[in-house]
């Protein structure tokens, strides 16, 4: 059988009833920041809590629950948004220990069954569980000479009372209820016996503390001015739906009303009151087992952070294994913005790992402070990513950013266009043929030039293709003057010709050097060359070859005449001397000279005499230095950036130098080799 008593009395002189009345107009404005929720010396227990928040969510709105309670509450329309009820500890052990000794005494009143001992309070719960033995003057359940009524004992455990109420469930919603729908037929506004539980509940002020071991009991009475989130639980203990609620009392809305559980934040809504005195809610799911910690997670009007408990965790779980409070708290789950923007002539999306982030159209997301995000850029066609800036970011590689703070990463996509001009050096003529050097254009529009197109305008015009400089043309006509120039060819088309230059072609035409290429197989045909500068001594500014040179290494001496006899070769190493080994051959127009495997961080001279067997001599430096692909003399930072920055590309004409290990494609290990070379010199 269910029961339950109401109780309000003012035993002491009328002074006291004045002191109650202060406390109600302090408890009207919103308490500063002081900590809240936590347990002291396990004081207060889930049910405890929970009835503390359900008396202030009835108290935000008491015509949502009059509604429900009907003709049953007679008084109904005289409740109005009250403040909420603060925390007081020592009500709370007032209120615990009465549930304590009735369940252990066995009866059921608000006042006490016997005398109770002055020093209750240093006993409880330590060393006094509620029983008559400990609890009562002599150790006996008896009247010595009077038994100690609610007030008294309330106030022996610090506490300034102002009311009681009592009911037989430890089930803390089935408790809140009886006392809230209890029967009163009767319309007046006061507080009556019929009525006195809702009055109580709903009229208060100050504080309360409830005690829940035996019957629950709620003890009602001064108190500081409540906190913003004064009061929050969940109900049933576990379940597989659980309701969350908080509640909060501010001047203001907050911007931000969330529960983290296990370091997981789900919003909470508004559910009852307004957003100034009002109750918050959210229904979860997937917490039936184990052990699940929580605590509040809000923001007030200006943003700071308000948190329930301020320390610690309240926990969704058995009682024997899951403690109601615990220092342990879950990272907060406080959202920042990242936001993407994109600058340059072109254009492209950036994607987020984890999703949220498709810009596109979506460029900005929040996301829980520690989230790891990865952004990945992707031009469009005809656009070139060239990089990130912002957050950390840069280069072209995927951007991964930890989000503690709001923030913003821009990337940055060029429009590819026509590569520029050539600047065309030189024509140089031959018997029926034309050799044309040239310099590659100053921007290529941001894709490597595939192919550079030659054309040399007379009867008949003559063109031909070539992926570096030189290139020579043939099937010309002795004697006449044909008018040259060069283009390049990219993935977007082919852009402006280089500057006009006259050549003659003759069969009196000295043999002269055109070009010295440093020849490397990258994976599969072609091979590509890398242009070795002229006129330059071994001991200078000398073209560096930043590849490995493997078994064998090739260069190419190119002449504006068909080679039919190489003449002599000889090669120097400025370390070492002499080299043994070095084989050439004629090939066209060429006379490719093979040099056997050399150590590394070597300057070479290569010297070719009599070719042609027409007294033609040529000479050519050249410095071996893995990784200076800028050709430096020495393998630093720079060059290390400059792989990285050309990862996963297949090779080609424009980017061949950063394939290190001629695999056909820009790899980490050719980064990675760099990068163990960082520092050395070409000696």
């Amino acid at each position: 059988m269910l029961r339950l008593h109401g109780l309000v009395r003012f035993p002491w002189p009328a002074r006291l009833s004045h002191v109650v009345y202060l406390v109600a107009v302090l408890c009207t404005l919103p308490g500063t920041a002081t900590a809240t929720g936590e347990s002291t010396n396990g004081f207060p227990s889930w049910q405890e809590r929970v009835i503390h928040a359900w008396i202030n969510r009835a108290r935000s709105d008491p015509q949502f629950e009059m509604a429900a309670c009907g003709a049953a509450c007679g008084e109904s329309a005289c409740y109005t948004a009250k403040a909420p009820l603060s925390y007081s500890l020592p009500l709370n052990r007032a209120a615990r220990f009465h549930s304590d000794e009735q369940l252990r005494q066995n009866y059921f009143a608000h006042d006490s069954a016997c005398t109770v001992v002055s020093d209750i309070s240093s006993k409880y719960p330590a060393t006094c569980d509620g029983s008559a033995s400990c609890a009562c003057v002599g150790g006996v359940k008896a009247c010595s000479p009077t038994c100690t009524t609610f007030g008294p004992r309330v106030s022996l455990f610090g506490a300034s009372p102002s009311g009681e109420i009592i009911a037989s469930p430890t089930d803390p919603n089935q408790a809140f209820y009886l006392w809230l729908f209890e029967n009163s037929l009767p319309a007046t506004c006061a507080f009556s016996s019929s009525n006195g539980h809702r009055w109580l509940i709903l009229t208060s002020t100050g504080a309360v503390g409830a005690g829940v071991s035996g019957p629950a009991v709620g003890d009602f009475g001064s108190g500081s001015a409540p906190a913003k989130i004064p009061s929050g639980s969940h109900y049933p203990r576990q379940a597989a739906s659980i309701d969350i609620w908080a509640n909060w009392f501010d001047t203001l809305a907050p911007s931000v009303a969330r529960v983290n559980i296990d370091g997981a934040c789900t919003a909470m809504t508004l559910k009852r009151g307004t957003a100034q005195n009002g109750a918050f809610s959210a229904t979860l799911t997937g917490l039936a087992s184990g052990c699940h910690r929580y605590y509040f997670e809000y923001k007030d009007a200006l943003g700071a952070a308000v948190t329930y408990p301020t320390t610690g965790s309240l926990g969704i779980g058995p009682a024997a294994s899951c403690p109601d409070w615990d220092v342990a708290r879950a990272v907060t789950c406080d959202l920042f913005t990242l936001a993407v923007t994109k600058t340059g002539t072109g254009s492209g999306t950036v994607t987020s790992a984890p999703t949220g982030i498709s810009c596109g159209a979506d460029c900005s997301e929040p996301y829980i402070a520690g989230t790891i995000v990865t952004l990945t850029a992707a031009p469009l066609a005809g656009s070139l990513f060239t990089g990130w800036s912002g957050g950390g970011c840069s280069g072209t590689t995927p951007c991964v950013v930890t989000i503690n703070a709001d923030t913003t990463i821009t990337a940055n996509f060029f429009a590819l266009t026509v590569p520029g001009a050539p600047t065309l050096l030189s024509a140089t003529p031959g018997n029926g043929q034309a050799t044309l050097t040239f310099s590659a254009p100053s921007q290529n529009g941001g894709t490597p030039v595939i192919t550079y197109a030659a054309l040399c305008d007379g009867t008949p015009d003559v063109t031909g293709n070539t992926p570096t400089s030189p290139v020579t043309l043939t099937g010309m006509t002795n004697g006449q003057s044909y008018l040259c120039s060069v283009s390049a060819t990219n993935a977007i088309g082919t852009g402006a010709s280089a500057g006009h230059i006259w050549v003659t072609p003759s069969t009196g035409t000295p043999l002269s050097l055109v070009a010295v290429k440093s020849r490397k197989l990258h994976g599969a045909p072609p091979p590509f060359d890398l242009p070795v500068s002229l006129g330059v001594d071994a001991t200078g500014a000398v073209s560096v070859e930043p590849r490995f040179i493997g078994t064998a290494h090739t260069l190419a001496f190119q002449f504006n005449a068909a080679i039919f006899s190489t003449g002599t070769v000889t090669a120097t190493d400025t370390i070492s001397g002499s080299i043994a080994g070095v084989t050439v051959v004629a090939s066209g127009n060429d006379v490719v000279v093979t040099l056997p495997s050399l150590p590394d961080a070597r300057r070479v001279t290569i010297t070719l005499t009599n070719v042609n067997g027409a007294n033609v001599n040529a000479t050519a430096a050249i410095g071996f230095l893995i990784g200076d692909v800028n050709s430096t003399g020495a393998v630093n930072a720079a060059d290390i950036s400059g792989i990285k920055s050309r990862l996963t590309q297949s090779v080609g004409a424009g980017n061949f130098r950063f394939d290190l290990n001629a695999s056909g494609t820009v790899d980490s290990t050719d980064a990675q080799s760099a990068k163990t070379r960082s520092g050395r010199v070409l000696p």
